[in-house]
């Protein structure tokens, strides 16, 4: 079980060694498809119910520095994430076919989520939660993101983290073992685990691409490792009824809900894939986090799992399928079926995953406020209708053909591109027509959701499709507007001010670090060290 957390990662990095040998440089790719492919056959073997008995995984781990060993036991919940995540993650090594340290950080980031989705106790879910969040705050580095604002987020995780170790230090203040069955979190521990997840999701809001950067991000297919620390607050949802905590606050989900909504329009207004994309997907996933209100940890991992696909099927080149009239249809099909899972029609895996949230929802809060989640929900459809609509608009073959250059090498080219599209279509199809795999059902879907959840829903929908169908026929006043409503909704006017304080307050530290390096740092160290060891001697210097 273990080695499906280390595969792809031990894949990448032999791919990356490769580079650096003349003769071996061909076939870098090599060691990540075959990590990644036995890792999606291990993923596959636990979704069958294989391979889920319970593992020491920190046995090699000092005790005196954990306290505790890391135990992991994958649960069908955890099957399914696994099975999505590797998929994902075999079909971007299939058509990338090149390594990188970003690909090597992605890769990590899959370990790390695995780890957090089968730890069998707290211990795990930490250190699972932990490393995804160093390993995508790394990899968006080596993209070539704005720094300052990379380590802003790092700070907020860092934060966020930090409440999620209180909750779990208050706990373990009282209790004999951190050990799942054994360990019971109440009302002021999920408070703090409320404020950790609201941090995780709301800091969506504040993530950019930057379109000149050295990754561009136009067919990013790991975008489920940029969004790594919003998938962990999900997994971390989704294991309060292990812990036995009660439900999340209802602020934490309105907040979730308004940070999707703001993403959703930022990239509804945003023609740029490379900006939009992350932010479309950052705001599906805080709506995620709404369907907590189901209260089912299976529309939880349905969330994750229509989103580690939905995302790898619509951020894909399709350019080699494209210069074939027999395998147009294939890259159509791949890009209809990711808008699909993320708008969440019924009988797919994002239809479970947003079952009975708005009812759950608008059952605690009453009177108007429920009429404004609502709206709110059925505004949230509308924007997903309108950037699903777009993003198919641009892969018809009509548009596409004319972008395309000559083919090269074009018969491999779409062997791979073909072999990993149909790949991603059939985990999309088992996952939607067998959610008992990973612990949903379409019986209980249906039925939790209410006449609430399928008005939101269908108005959303024909909202944003009206407003798609006559978007030319809008007023050009209308569509000047989009500029100048994502300023405010990107928080920058508070963004702004912050990012120049911390500049300003990190002029002297810039000026003490230059001190600290130079070629007299070392003489200072001893000599303030010996200052300290005399004045500290009993009975003094």
């Amino acid at each position: 079980m273990v080695a499906l957390f280390v595969l792809p990662l031990v894949g990448a990095a032999i791919g990356l060694l490769f580079t650096r040998f003349p003769r071996l440089r061909p076939w870098q790719w090599v060691p990540d498809v075959i990590g990644s492919g036995i890792t999606a056959l291990l993923a596959l073997i636990v979704l069958a119910g294989a391979g889920r008995e319970e593992t020491l995984f920190g046995a090699w781990f000092p005790v005196s520095v954990l306290g505790e060993l890391m135990l992991i036991r994958p649960d069908a919940l955890a099957a399914g994430i696994l099975f999505a995540l590797a998929v994902a993650q075999l079909a971007g090594a299939l058509t990338r076919r090149s390594a990188s340290w970003q690909r090597m950080m992605a890769a990590a980031t899959f370990g790390a989520l695995g780890l957090a989705a089968s730890a069998y106790n707290v211990i795990g879910l930490l250190a699972g939660i932990g490393l995804a969040d160093l390993f995508a705050t790394a990899r968006r580095f080596m993209r070539g993101e704005d720094a300052r604002r990379v380590a802003g987020n790092g700070l907020l995780l860092l934060l966020s983290t930090t409440f999620a170790v209180m909750a779990v230090a208050a706990v373990a203040a009282t209790a004999t073992s951190l050990y799942f069955p054994l360990t019971q979190f109440g009302s002021r521990q999920v408070g703090f685990l409320g404020v950790a997840v609201a941090l995780r999701h709301g800091l969506s809001i504040f993530h950019e691409e930057n379109p000149t950067a050295r990754d561009p991000g136009r067919f990013d297919s790991d975008v489920w490792a940029t969004l790594a620390p919003a998938v962990a607050g999900l997994i971390l949802i989704l294991r309060l009824p292990a812990l036995g905590a009660p439900p999340l606050p209802d602020w934490v989900l309105a907040v979730a809900l308004a940070a999707g909504l703001i993403q959703l329009a930022r990239a509804a207004m945003d023609p740029h894939p490379a900006r939009s994309a992350p932010r479309a997907m950052g705001g599906i996933l805080a709506l995620g986090v709404v369907g907590a209100a189901a209260s089912q940890p299976a529309p939880l991992a349905a969330a994750i799992i229509a989103f580690a696909l939905g995302s790898a099927l619509l951020r894909r080149d399709y350019g080699p399928l494209h210069r074939s009239p027999l395998l147009r249809g294939v890259a159509l099909a791949g890009v209809i079926a990711g808008a699909l899972l993320l708008v969440g029609p019924p009988l797919t895996v994002g239809f479970v995953a947003r079952a009975g949230a708005v009812d759950g929802l608008m059952v605690r809060v009453a009177g108007l406020g429920a009429l404004m989640i609502g709206l709110a929900w059925a505004l949230a459809h509308a924007l997903i209708t309108l950037y699903a609509l777009r993003i198919v608009s641009r892969a018809s073959p009509e548009t596409a053909a004319s972008r395309l250059d000559p083919p090269l090498r074009l018969r491999s080219r779409q062997g791979w591109a073909l072999g990993a599209t149909l790949l991603l279509l059939i985990a999309a199809l088992v996952a939607s027509v067998a959610p008992a795999l990973f612990g949903g059902s379409l019986a209980v879907a249906f039925a939790a959701t209410g006449v609430a959840g399928w008005l939101t829903w269908t108005a959303g929908i024909a909202l944003g499709a009206t407003v798609w169908a006559f978007r030319s026929r809008l007023p050009a006043r209308l569509r000047a507007l989009e500029p100048a409503l994502d300023a405010p909704l990107s928080l920058q006017p508070v963004i702004s001010p912050l990012v120049g304080a911390m500049t300003r307050l990190s002029r002297p530290l810039a000026g003490l670090f230059i001190a600290l390096e130079s070629d007299g740092a070392l003489l200072w160290t001893v000599a303030i060290a010996l200052i300290i060891i005399l004045i500290g001697r009993n009975p003094g210097p």
